[in-house]
């Protein structure tokens, strides 16, 4: 019972935060909602409807179709007509709207997408005279082309304009002036049907009254002088409510967090507070013990670092502490003449064994440094195998060994660095020739598995000693006297490790080695 009290207490905070979310969005639906039915009043009032508004009724005007066009709510109190290209009405919205357009009147109305338009102006100290002009928009002005002077009651004193017609009458005036009556604007939409015929529509839109359109904008920036404050109210006490709460839980973590860069630990076990809160604390207490371990990781490897050190030191101290030596006694005379060149034949030796270790060590720290990318280029896997075993063939056999091999007449296309992978396969069998004495049979193929390409290399030799087998590709680890006499410097299979990774590969030991084999190390790369 105290468990399901205490869980039931923990999902106290979701609860909470759901409902005070839930409240506060409840409001605010309210306000838009509200905002909403508002606003589609102001703005029914502020839109002025044009034909552009008929483009959504495509499909019906393309079939002549308009006895199924439903006018939206915007075009409410609309009325229009559609003409064909000679003049005749073909549909009507109401029986008020005139039965026929003249081509003049149908001239004088502004064109939706029309470039050019008609004004109408006064021509002052003419007796009260009327300039009307045909003009054309441009970019940065307006172009004049025809026009007509006409006289107070509308007659054409002179202009080619309107040809071959002597009077205006007051509809066509109005018409230029974009009204019709007292009640209503004009403006026409030339389009064509789905057969190609021209069709003409003319929208009748009831007048605004500009005294009550500025109004009803006055009435829209009040509205938003309401919701904004009411909105702003309700989210600020909507996060103090909130964080009110949020404090009183957050105090324990806090002072969790700002207790770990002293190592000064808060237990966080006995945390009460809310499940997801809880969660929090579990999950801060568990990096903590992460965070230990990242630091016992470090302090590991430095050690590992500090043991490569010493590892470098040991094997150079040796060969050099030779090379020393006999070069001093050579120098002070004490080698007798015979020996000398057995001595300088050494000391070549150890200054090879250096050379060596310098070398592997310079490889490891390139291929292992953060920065550094393999250049990868696309080749055939098969080919480039057989190419390096077929160059190397002649000498692993004058070495004692026999080579055996078993690659797929189908090419196993991947992305490799030519020059570094040849540095894998160097180093695998230098090892192979320097653990395994002479007639062991060194081994190696390649085949697809899963997507991957799987290449095998291995021997049939005195194998891998158990102990070191579990760091095989760690630094420095090399093998005991029953692997050979001749010890290599442990990092061989470090660098192909680290090169295979940087091929997007990886390399492993496989234990037990399949039949036959002695040593079987698996490489696997992914394929283009």
């Amino acid at each position: 019972m105290e468990k399901l009290k205490q869980r039931r207490n923990r999902g106290l905070l979701f609860l909470f935060l759901k409902w005070q979310l839930l409240l506060f969005l409840t409001l605010l639906l309210l306000f838009w909602c509200f905002y909403q039915l508002v606003s589609v009043q102001l703005m029914k009032k502020l839109y002025l409807p044009s034909p552009a508004d008929f483009l959504d009724y495509e499909d019906q005007l393309m079939a002549d179709d308009y006895e199924n066009i439903t006018l939206s709510h915007w075009l409410d109190g609309c009325l229009y007509t559609v003409l064909d290209g000679s003049g005749t009405i073909l549909y009507r919205s109401d029986e008020t709207l005139p039965e026929q357009f003249s081509a003049v009147q149908l001239q004088c109305i502004d064109g939706y997408d029309s470039e050019s338009y008609l004004v109408i102006s006064r021509l002052e100290g003419w007796d009260g005279r009327y300039f009307i002009s045909e003009r054309t928009r441009d970019e940065d002005y307006e172009k004049i082309g025809k026009f007509c002077i006409l006289d107070e009651q509308y007659n054409i004193l002179r202009g080619t304009l309107f040809g071959g017609t002597t009077r205006l009458t007051q509809t066509e005036i109005d018409f230029i002036n974009g009204v019709y009556g007292r009640d209503y604007t004009v403006s026409k939409l030339d389009f064509e049907n789905s057969k190609g015929e021209p069709r003409t529509l003319v929208l009748f839109s009831p007048r605004v009254d500009l005294s009550q359109f500025e109004q009803t904008l006055i009435n829209s920036d009040r509205l938003w002088l309401l919701l904004i404050p009411v909105f702003i109210l309700v989210l600020i006490l909507f996060g103090l409510l909130v964080a009110n709460r949020l404090r009183h839980y957050l105090l324990p973590l806090n002072a969790a967090i700002l207790g770990l860069p002293q190592n000064s630990t808060v237990d966080l076990s006995f945390y009460s507070g809310p499940r997801e809160f809880a969660e929090l604390a579990q999950n801060f207490a568990h990096m903590t013990v992460q965070l230990a371990a990242a630091q016992e990781e470090k302090r590991r490897m430095e050690q590992e670092r500090m043991q490569m050190l010493m590892d470098i030191s040991h094997d150079l101290k040796t060969p050099i502490t030779v090379i020393s030596g006999y070069a001093r006694a050579i120098q002070d005379g004490t080698v007798p003449r015979q020996e000398v060149g057995q001595y300088i034949d050494l000391i070549c030796r150890k200054a090879g064994e250096v050379s060596a270790l310098a070398d592997s060590f310079f490889a490891y720290c390139k291929v292992t440094r953060p920065t550094f990318r393999a250049e990868l280029q696309e080749c055939d896997a098969v080919e480039y195998l057989q190419e390096y075993f077929g160059a190397r063939y002649e000498e692993l056999e004058l070495a004692g060994f026999r080579p055996e091999f078993s690659f797929p007449d189908t090419p196993l296309p991947c992305m490799l660095d030519r020059t570094l992978f040849r540095r894998v396969l160097d180093n695998l069998v230098s090892n192979t020739i320097r653990y395994n004495p002479e007639g062991a049979m060194l081994f190696c193929s390649a085949c697809e598995e899963e997507g991957m390409i799987r290449i095998t290399f291995g021997d049939d030799g005195v194998g891998i000693p158990e102990p070191i087998a579990d760091t095989l590709f760690e630094p420095f680890v090399v093998g005991d006297d029953s692997r050979g006499k001749q010890q290599g410097h442990g990092l061989g299979l470090a660098i192909v490790r680290q090169i295979v990774a940087l091929h997007g590969g990886t390399v492993c030991l496989i234990r037990p080695p399949q039949h036959g084999l002695h040593v079987e190390f698996c490489i696997r790369l992914p394929m283009v």
